[in-house]
């Protein structure tokens, strides 16, 4: 074990509403294209059955045309069904963040060779040890970590004095049980 393994990286934030809506923003387009792939699915579904048999023959003669007739009559319940959902979750995220009490919003973190530990003023702490740590994303505001349990963790950077960004990083990498290639590298 080196000097640089035992010696712990430590940094502390207050969380802020950016820091939630940055975390939002980066698995939002996942949410929106998966939300606007089903409305499509069920609204091109209910025109189907609820189309009269003329309207049914009439699409069946002229598929070109009935696809036209359905584009302009019901076509853009998915693109409104998927905006109304995005905006649904950007205001629950926002109401969520709200919600958390400002004590819990203080946080300090601490990362060594076996793992990250994120206490706040409350008194809660996390501990994740880097082996259950399955991707590390790097992003301008924040360091996404992605667990085993397909759950996400997010560190904002202004936690960090910007020396030690890289070697948390590094660290993670280094100790997590993943090849590089599942990093983000």
């Amino acid at each position: 074990m080196t000097a640089s393994d035992r010696a712990s990286l430590t940094g502390q934030a207050t969380l802020l509403r950016r820091d939630a809506f940055a975390f939002f923003l980066v698995w939002l387009p996942r949410a929106v294209l998966g939300m606007f792939v089903l409305a499509t699915m069920v609204f091109v579904g209910l025109w189907f059955a609820f189309l009269t048999d003329g309207q049914r023959a009439a699409f069946d003669a002229d598929t070109g045309a009935g696809i036209r007739h359905f584009l302009s009559h019901a076509g853009w319940w998915p693109v409104a069904a998927t905006a109304a959902w995005t905006l649904i979750l950007g205001l629950a995220t926002q109401l969520q963040f709200l919600r958390m009490p400002m004590p819990a919003r203080r946080l300090h973190y601490e990362a060594d060779a076996e793992g990250l530990v994120t206490r706040d003023e409350a008194g809660a702490e996390l501990k994740i040890p880097w082996s259950i740590v399955r991707e590390i994303r790097p992003t301008q505001h924040l360091l996404l970590l992605k667990l085993n349990t397909r759950a996400w963790r997010y560190l904002p950077w202004r936690a960090f004095a910007p020396e030690d960004r890289a070697r948390l990083i590094a660290l993670a990498r280094r100790h997590s049980a993943l090849p590089a290639a599942a990093h983000g590298a």
